[in-house]
């Protein structure tokens, strides 16, 4: 995610463009932060904070298969007729969006916020070994 961030330079638009003025409304604290790598790690800790504080249970998108999309979309109140085409392509286990290769698990986690950013992965399943 904030490879996908610095990768279509998220951080580095107008601060009044649409969805960057979204952000910071809804998360001041990255606006702290000079350097738009800073403001992307800022942006995954608050967003998660902000979702943990709402949600009811988690799940990684990773591990999201065809029996837990079926769950939750009934939750959400769809039909299989909405949604049974989506359900039957997951399984993908990469991420093809853009992002910038330059950055590296060791290079987050020397970042001021790295401590931060790897426990909260924990948090979250994930182990950010360099």
């Amino acid at each position: 995610m904030i490879r996908s961030f610095l990768g279509f330079g998220f951080f580095e638009r107008d601060p009044s463009h649409r969805f960057l003025s979204y952000v910071l409304r809804h998360a001041p604290e990255c606006a702290r932060w000079d350097d738009p790598l800073d403001q992307a790690i800022q942006y995954w800790l608050s967003w998660n904070q902000m979702a943990a504080e709402a949600a009811h249970e988690r799940l990684r998108l990773e591990d999201l298969d065809a029996t837990h999309f079926d769950r939750l979309a009934r939750l959400a109140g769809l039909q299989e007729a909405d949604y049974g085409r989506a359900s039957r392509n997951l399984g993908r286990r990469h991420n093809g969006r853009r992002r910038d290769m330059t950055v590296t698990v060791s290079g987050l986690l020397r970042r001021p916020l790295g401590p931060e950013l790897r426990e909260r992965a924990a948090v979250y399943g994930y182990s950010l070994n360099p």
